[in-house]
């Protein structure tokens, strides 16, 4: 295949990839190593008609609902002579519209944009103001990122360019060819290009208000001009732009991303790991830009033979971060391998430096970052290094599970969740009640349900309550964050019950990780009961059912009765990652997820992972993982993408919903 793509010329073929020169430029070739069993298929018809072109709006930019270049049906758009965008002083806002061909290929396509002009003389939004790029659409290896899923490939849109033949999709062979990527960077702005015949070209608005601009409406002219069979043709679009009177507030919580660059003043590559001091400030201001409040940033900690803390190749992006406009409120500091973890002097003191460079720089508060990921069980074997952090006046933080971040009260300061965690009853305000959705209002298909069931016929939640049929045994359980030694209440009510059976037919039953060794015999006539047991060290709540019994529960807690002094009455900060995480081609999923729902939800910040990750470019260059990619790496300013601007828009939609 590679030789047919190249058209017999010399190849080098490494890995996943092959690369050749056609005396122009290198190509190289990507996604061939995938079969070509793909998810969206070409259709056949085409409904531009008899016109020569045709030029649709798309009415909400941020859906995810694909536009390829085949599309026949574009979704969500409507047959419009105006892009409008509602926006305030000092925000970027996006708009989009579709150039569709007809039976011949547009060619030596021209699009420019005039001032947006308001009422008064000096009311203008100058055309520098206004970006615009094509959106490209290339074969990926799935949509999961993870790989193991078994993806089909398939046809994205994503790829935000100025120059949109820096990446040629080669449809026959369904791959793609991407030029000189080891020099790769975009131009400045968008520049001339075609379009074949029955195809969509995706265009990209994104409108930058500057801060100073006076409330009021604005419109501009959007010009497009082509060629088909070398007959000249311009149309034109209303770009129109209503600043609203007053400014936003700044985001409500903390927006921000894990960023895997390490300096290394030496490189100039597009990668995500190893990046030179232009790369990184262009990286920061482009995430400043798109709304970030913080950076979680990546550092491989060493140490010198007498226990010094290298921080030579983390204090100049330490310094690049203030360069690029970012606060000093707090510093989040990321050592994957927990460097030095083990040795209390030697993590100690690469604290100690730590905090003293990042002072110098005026930060306010800093923020360590735990073992990533961890059940209770292998987290609390760190216990000392979250002392010790707090002993030098600094936070821990760490992305966990709900469960384990209940059991790390004391020590953990800033828990990073799952998206779709609950957060009632995260720091016992409920009462103190351990147990998550004991009031059954969240049926046992849904997130956040909390309960697992040995039987989903015979026990189940139905009508906010718990209810048992007869049948067979089977039993109900959840995981709480509960300390072995530790004396806690089970309590509970029973709506309807058959408390005369010898057996009784319900207990708290041991086995299968349950936190108690033997069964506990719980009362099934109707009202209020309340059972005591000590934990044995396992933290899943068991609560099992004979064949016989048939009840129904509701209003299920677990209170904690053991004193445990100070180390249990901090509060725990939650903020959210995952579901999803960076890099998956779905606007309308990031602005679902973390626009102004993360705030109704009660979460404090986001902290998602990644700003880039891996080869970037390469799908298929992990056997497990896609990269995780909310832009792509270049050797100059990064390539923005669909995602990327659904992040920002999340963002500017919470800062919308506290200003209102």
């Amino acid at each position: 295949m590679y030789q047919k793509i190249s058209n017999g010329r010399p190849l080098t073929i490494k890995n996943t990839s092959a690369s050749y020169h056609d005396g122009e430029a290198e190509w190289t070739i990507l996604g061939a190593v995938q079969e070509n069993e793909l998810v969206n298929q070409e259709k056949e018809e085409w409904s531009v008609g008899d016109n020569p072109f045709e030029v649709v709006v798309i009415k909400d930019c941020f859906s995810d609902k694909a536009i390829l270049p085949y599309s026949n049906i574009i979704h969500n758009s409507a047959i419009s002579k105006s892009l409008d965008i509602k926006t305030s002083p000092g925000l970027y806002s996006s708009a989009s519209f579709v150039l569709r061909s007809g039976e011949g290929a547009l060619e030596d396509v021209h699009i420019t944009v005039s001032d947006l002009h308001g009422n008064g003389e000096d009311s203008v939004i100058r055309a520098e103001n206004v970006d615009i790029r094509g959106v490209k659409c290339w074969y990926q290896s799935g949509l999961n990122l993870r790989r193991t899923i078994h993806d089909k490939k398939r046809l994205t849109p994503e790829l935000l360019l100025h120059d949109l033949n820096l990446v040629k999709v080669d449809h026959t062979y369904k791959v793609n060819l991407i030029r000189n990527l080891k020099t790769i960077r975009d131009a400045e702005k968008l520049l001339p290009f075609s379009i074949p015949a029955k195809s969509n070209q995706q265009i990209w608005i994104t409108v930058h208000t500057p801060a100073d601009v006076h409330p009021g409406k604005f419109s501009s002219v959007i010009m497009v001009s082509f060629t088909i069979a070398d007959k000249k043709y311009t149309t034109t679009l209303k770009l129109n732009a209503e600043v609203i009177p007053s400014r936003l507030a700044n985001p409500p919580i903390e927006y921000a991303l894990f960023y895997l660059a390490y300096y290394d003043p030496m490189e100039n590559s597009p990668v995500s790991r190893f990046k030179n001091g232009v790369q990184i400030l262009a990286e920061l201001k482009d995430m400043r830009e798109h709304g970030l409040t913080n950076v979680a940033f990546n550092h491989r900690c060493t140490f010198s033979k007498d226990g010094e803390p290298h921080f030579s190749n983390l204090e100049p992006v330490v310094r690049l971060f203030r360069e690029a406009g970012f606060s000093t409120k707090r510093f989040l500091y990321v050592d994957w391998q927990m460097s030095g973890w083990d040795n209390a002097i030697l993590y100690r003191k690469k604290i100690s430096r730590l905090k003293d460079l990042v002072s110098r720089y005026g930060f306010e508060e800093l923020l360590v970052y735990n073992k990533d990921e961890q059940p209770y069980e292998s987290l609390i074997q760190y216990r000392n290094t979250f002392k010790i952090a707090h002993e030098l006046g600094v936070k821990n933080f760490v992305a966990t599970d709900r469960s384990t971040a209940m059991n790390m009260r004391g020590l953990l300061d800033y828990a990073i969740l799952p998206r779709d965690t609950p957060l009632r009853g995260l720091n016992l305000e409920d009462g103190g009640n351990l147990v998550l959705n004991g009031d059954m209002k969240i049926p046992l298909e849904q997130k956040g349900a909390g309960w697992i069931s040995s039987n989903k016929n015979l026990f189940f939640i139905e009508r906010d309550r718990l209810v048992k049929k007869r049948g067979e045994y089977a039993y109900f359980a959840q995981t709480l964050p509960i300390r072995e030694g530790n004396t806690y209440i089970l309590e509970y009510t029973v709506l309807k019950g058959h408390g005369s059976l010898p057996d009784m037919g319900l207990f708290l039953a041991a086995g299968g990780g349950s936190c108690v060794d033997k069964d506990i015999p719980m009362p099934t006539t109707k009202g209020v009961h309340q059972i005591c047991f000590t934990s044995n060290g396992n933290r899943r709540l068991r609560i099992g059912a004979s064949s016989r019994a048939e009840f129904e529960l509701s209003n299920i807690r677990v209170r904690e009765v053991t004193e445990h002094g100070k180390e249990n009455s901090p509060m725990i900060i939650p903020w959210a990652y995952n579901d999803p995480q960076a890099g998956m081609e779905l606007p309308g999923t990031y602005v679902h997820a973390y626009g102004e729902s993360i705030v109704h939800d009660g979460y404090k910040g986001v902290c998602i992972f990644t700003y880039q990750s891996g080869g970037c470019w390469d799908d298929w260059g992990d056997q497990e993982w896609r990269p995780h990619c909310m832009t792509y790496a270049t050797v100059g300013a990064p390539i923005s993408t669909i995602q990327w601007e659904a992040w920002r828009e999340a963002i500017n939609r919470a800062m919308h919903a506290v200003s209102q």
